[in-house]
């Protein structure tokens, strides 16, 4: 009634009506479902954004903040009610905002959005909080651009471990490249400015420099390199006195006066002056580690980083090794008669190094046939890896002494290089009496353990028996039997292994399998074979394991057991495994 009526004298439009009536009922239950639905959608809708931890946005061409969900105070600290009206870029790093300010302009025109623009902003803490942002026009009916909506991730936590696992690989390359640059120093001036010229252009440093203590118990800067401001820091304190009465000291001298590393993050870690945290920002620098040089601190190694850091302990384990390395560099090139040293001996152990043992080889073979052997340390690099190079070469010490007093008298003991032992002694029986008597010796040498630095280590060899002149008559002749020998004594854990003409051959089928293998990704030789997975149950297929195969242009297909040790040993195992994931993914897609 309310709708429509009916007079009992038009009867007729009685049905009419009625189907109306009931078209409007279903139009306006119909029109009430959407309403609750929308309703129900804006509610699911209001959840996530309020529920989510990224922080959602609006902003109008002014870049006035109109919405922001309240993710923006567990990020930036601040309530979405203080953020709202304010100009979007105001808590941004300035350096940031200056590139927005000079990339938005052009994006407004092209009514374009953006996608994971990484960006700096201040926290409420004063902290620097990084974020990534994604956001899209905001389009009106007559499709005018009226402003941006986006969403902004904090990735802060992602972006400091992917600068410390950067920064622990520039350690590891000064770490690498110090090595040579022990053998190109000529004396300890030049070791030191290499150490130095390292850590900033290898380690990424602003600047490094090395103090020592002089004979007036003061610290003077011997070496250094990098940025002047950052240097004129200990400049300032050159010939400062290490008796601390009085005076503030700065972190180096700290350091060395303790015989501590002193960090000074962000400057204000190592408040040792009260001027120096202000002198760092002067000068450009966001964080400083001093590092005390040799067990009894003969100097310290000062490194300015000019972006904010800390230095995990994992930072200054590796931090602390490059300072032994120095110590050890530099000890040892304060041996007199460096170059007659180097030249016949090694190093390490002291005992004749490759050139002196090929030279007195040859006059050992002039006396008569000699029994040769080169023993390898199992697991050496490891224990060098993760002890330090200081324990490995006190446990390399530690078994060429114990090899020379357990080998026969008038026997040869040599250090080629690395962990390798050269041992040779006149023949006096078969090829198999030599492997037994090598064994022996091998048992006398391990049947206790190398006390290194206090602690009992188990050492384990594999070693090669060659007879010379019978199986090989020159130097490299013999060096390459031994090597080949010993190669496979390794694979197969033999302890002993005497050479064989067979093993020559297979180093060469391994030199040369490696020579090709280096051709044969750039040639395209790999190829992928797919073995079809079912299931047990089902009997469905459910995918396919992939298989590498390599089909040499000249041999045809070689058998993967026979290269894949090739490139894991080689390292080139992680490029053609690239290879096979690409492939692999390339082949899904298509299927």
């Amino acid at each position: 009634g309310a709708a429509d009526y009916v007079l009992k004298e038009n009867l007729r439009r009685l049905q009419p009506a009625v189907e109306r009536a009931l078209r409007t009922a279903a139009a306006c239950r119909e029109m009430q479902g959407m309403q609750r639905a929308l309703r129900e959608s804006e509610e699911r809708f209001r959840t996530i954004v309020e529920t989510t931890e990224d922080w959602i946005w609006e902003m109008d061409l002014h870049r006035i903040h109109n919405y922001v969900n309240s993710s923006v105070t567990e990020i930036l600290g601040y309530l979405p009610t203080e953020v709202m009206g304010r100009d979007a870029l105001e808590l941004m790093v300035d350096a940031d905002r200056a590139e927005v300010e000079r990339v938005l302009p052009d994006l407004v025109a092209a009514k374009q959005g953006w996608q994971r623009w990484t960006l700096r902003w201040r926290h409420r803490d004063g902290s620097i909080r990084v974020l990534e942002s994604t956001a899209h026009p905001v389009l009106d009916r007559a499709g005018a651009l009226i402003g941006y909506r986006g969403i902004d991730r904090d990735v802060t936590e992602r972006v400091q471990q992917d600068a410390k696992i950067r920064r622990l690989a520039r350690i590891h390359a000064v770490l690498s490249a110090l090595g040579n640059a022990v053998l190109r120093s000529r004396d300890t001036a030049e070791l030191l400015d290499l150490s130095c010229r390292l850590a900033v252009v290898q380690g990424g440093f602003k600047a490094a420099a090395i103090t020592a203590r002089t004979s007036a118990d003061t610290l003077t800067m011997t070496s250094s390199y990098g940025d002047p401001a950052a240097l004129a820091l200990i400049a300032e304190h050159d010939h400062l006195s290490l008796d601390p009465a009085g005076v503030s000291e700065p972190p180096f001298m700290e350091a060395m006066r303790t015989a501590s590393i002193i960090v000074t993050r962000d400057g204000s870690g190592a408040d040792a002056s009260a001027g120096w945290p202000a002198a760092m920002a002067r000068a450009g620098v966001a964080a400083q580690i001093s590092l005390p040089v040799g067990a009894e601190a003969w100097g310290v190694m000062s490194l300015f980083a000019g972006t904010p850091q800390t230095f995990d302990d994992e930072e200054i384990e590796l931090l602390r090794r490059l300072t032994d390395e120095v110590d050890y560099a530099r000890d040892f090139i304060d041996k007199s008669e460096r170059l007659e040293f180097l030249a016949y001996n090694n190093p390490t152990t002291s005992l004749p190094n490759r050139t002196a043992f090929r030279d007195l080889l040859l006059s050992r073979l002039e006396g008569g046939p000699q029994t040769i052997a080169m023993i390898d340390i199992e697991r050496f690099r490891y224990i060098n890896r993760t002890r330090g190079r200081r324990f490995g070469d006190a446990l390399l010490r530690e078994v060429g002494s114990r090899l020379k007093s357990l080998v026969p008298k008038g026997a040869l003991v040599a250090h080629p290089g690395d962990d390798a032992f050269v041992l040779a002694f006149a023949q006096t029986g078969t090829i198999d009496d030599a492997v037994g008597g090598i064994e022996a010796l091998l048992g006398r040498c391990t049947e206790r353990p190398f006390m290194i630095q206090g602690e009992q280590v188990h050492a384990r060899f594999h070693c090669s028996v060659l007879m010379a002149p019978l199986q090989a008559q020159t130097p490299d002749a013999i060096e390459h039997g031994l090597v080949a020998a010993l190669a496979e004594a390794q694979s197969l854990d033999h302890p002993v292994l005497a050479f064989t003409e067979g093993a020559r051959q297979r180093m060469a089928r391994r030199v040369e399998l490696e020579r090709d293998l280096r051709l044969a990704l750039g040639n395209n030789e790999f190829e992928l074979y797919l073995q079809p997975k079912y299931g047990a149950v089902s009997r469905q297929l459910t995918g396919a394991e992939v298989l590498l195969r390599w089909r040499h242009p000249a041999q045809g297909l070689v058998s993967p057991a026979e290269f894949i040790p090739v490139l894991e040993d080689t390292g080139m195992i992680v490029a053609v495994g690239a290879w096979v994931r690409q492939e692999s993914l390339r082949i899904t897609r298509r299927w």
